[in-house]
């Protein structure tokens, strides 16, 4: 199984997923863990710059499950990075995020802990303290 976690420096859980730099890459097997990779996002962790092109009104996807999100910013470049992935492991994600994940079938995982290194490990054994919210409740323009 492979798990991706959101990080500005390869070391530390990123604290705004969406803005992350990357994400650390880990094969988990059995419970041991190996990183394989750090996947930088093409913008740089610059992700929400990047707004929908759509004009108001002339979407396509302004609503999707009944949630109307023109304006948004395209997680498209963090679903690409982490497709390989059957989990992903952050400390908060936006609701639009945790639904785009949810339809890519990429089960998400919210914890405190700030160690990529220990999250991987910890999540191998078993041993990771998760909740099942962690969505974040600033505004995304």
């Amino acid at each position: 199984m492979r798990i991706a976690i959101p990080s500005e420096d390869g070391s530390t859980i990123a604290q705004h997923t969406g803005r992350a730099r990357g994400f650390a890459i880990y094969e988990i097997t059995g419970n041991t863990s190996r990183r394989l990779a750090f996947r930088t996002q093409q913008a740089g962790g610059e992700l929400h710059a990047q707004p929908c092109s759509h004009e108001p009104g002339n979407c396509a996807h302004a609503e999707e499950g009944g949630v109307e999100h023109h304006g948004h910013r395209d997680h498209g470049s963090i679903l690409e990075l982490i497709g390989d992935c059957e989990v992903m492991i952050a400390c908060g994600a936006g609701p639009r995020l945790v639904n785009d994940l949810a339809r890519r079938g990429i089960r998400l995982a919210f914890c405190r802990e700030q160690s990529v290194e220990d999250i991987a490990l910890r999540f191998a054994e078993g041993k990771l303290d998760t909740q099942s919210e962690g969505s974040c409740d600033h505004r995304h323009n």
